[in-house]
């Protein structure tokens, strides 16, 4: 069973209180999950390894000499603690079974939580934990604002589109599967080609090539010498070769983004494997954490200036590197803290644009 932890006594970048949730314009809730996962283990760690992280980054923002709590004012709501393993089971059916049901758990608490805080018309700001945590996200934004008004801006080395991947409704690898069946518009970005035949047909048939923006994970002379038969499920001329998009390519991105309000949707594996390497599936040739920026930056900027609103963000798949995995993230059994470092200085900086 799912359960919520304590609403602890610091919040994000502020180690010293947690400010009321009444007078707060952001709430962050963390949810420790990572059942669902087909590799790498440990992002149930990543809410607390985030919050840890927060509290080393700079209160100051440059540009205005404003302390970053004079902006924003984030009220900690606690972490969804989901079994970190299924139990023994003789039989692997039962094994299965156990997995759904924390899976469905989770996703039922994370909705109720979320959908308060959408209600009270606060940010929501959610970390994981694996990608699934977003199905949670998805429903709650579904019911407050419905599906069709909410377009999801997805970061991600991985589609995630495909159905019931491991005959899991909510795996991490069907997030986005679930939120295209949901009727949110979505544009992915950081994709790289290694794809499964299923999510080609389904690109295929649901016509979404123009809403995806590719990372290469070939040298391009692989692409021009096969351009005809890739050219079925990839239009080449929105790959972000470099992990630099070009104007044209940023353009296209706001041209699809039409609805009222925006979500983001941020993996950490959408960056270069070298610069995260404990993820739960690091891939090679991701953007950098400059391109992330720049990219998120401009799409919170787009959204303000065509005064569509932005709900709220998730920053998942934080797996700190840990000496034991089976110990906490105490900073004696931390032997990297990078991934969790780069998903709180995104979520600082996001923070700031938004409320700058």
């Amino acid at each position: 069973m799912a359960a919520s932890k304590m609403t602890p006594k610091q919040s994000f970048a502020n180690y010293n209180e947690n400010p009321s949730y009444a007078n707060a314009n952001v709430a962050m809730l963390g949810i420790a999950c990572d059942i669902s996962c087909t590799y790498g283990k440990g992002a149930w760690h990543g809410p607390s390894a985030f919050l840890d992280a927060s509290f080393q980054l700079e209160h100051e923002t440059p540009a205005t000499g404003k302390s970053f709590h004079e902006m924003v004012r984030v009220h900690n709501l606690g972490v969804i603690e989901s079994l970190r393993e299924v139990p023994k089971a003789k039989q692997k059916h039962y094994l299965f079974q156990e997995t759904k049901k924390i899976s469905e758990e989770m996703v039922k608490a994370t909705e109720e939580k979320a959908t308060k805080v959408l209600q009270d018309k606060k940010l929501l700001m959610t970390i994981g934990g694996d990608h699934s945590i977003s199905n949670g996200v998805l429903h709650a934004l579904a019911k407050t604002h419905g599906a069709e008004n909410v377009t999801i801006v997805h970061f991600d080395a991985h589609l995630d589109l495909r159905d019931a991947h491991e005959a899991l409704d909510y795996s991490h690898a069907s997030v986005m599967f679930n939120a295209r069946k949901m009727g949110f518009p979505m544009v992915q970005i950081g994709i790289r080609d290694h794809i499964s035949e299923e999510e080609i047909e389904y690109i295929q048939k649901n016509k979404i090539q123009k809403s995806i923006y590719w990372c290469p994970s070939q040298p391009k002379g692989f692409y021009d010498s096969h351009k005809s038969k890739l050219s079925t499920f990839l239009d080449t001329s929105l790959i972000l070769w470099d992990s630099k998009p070009s104007e044209k390519q940023m353009q296209s991105i706001f041209s699809q983004i039409k609805t009222k309000y925006v979500y983001l949707s941020i993996d950490m594996d959408v960056m270069d494997a070298s610069l995260v390497p404990s993820t739960g599936t690091p891939l090679p040739r991701g953007l950098s954490f400059e391109t992330l920026q720049d990219i998120s930056h401009a799409v919170i900027q787009h959204a303000k200036n065509k005064k569509i609103s932005l709900i709220g963000f998730d920053v998942v798949e934080i797996a700190p590197l840990l000496r034991d995995p089976k110990k906490e993230d105490s900073p004696e059994n931390v032997i990297s803290p990078l991934v969790e470092f780069y998903a709180a200085h995104l979520a600082y900086d996001m923070l700031v644009w938004h409320f700058l």
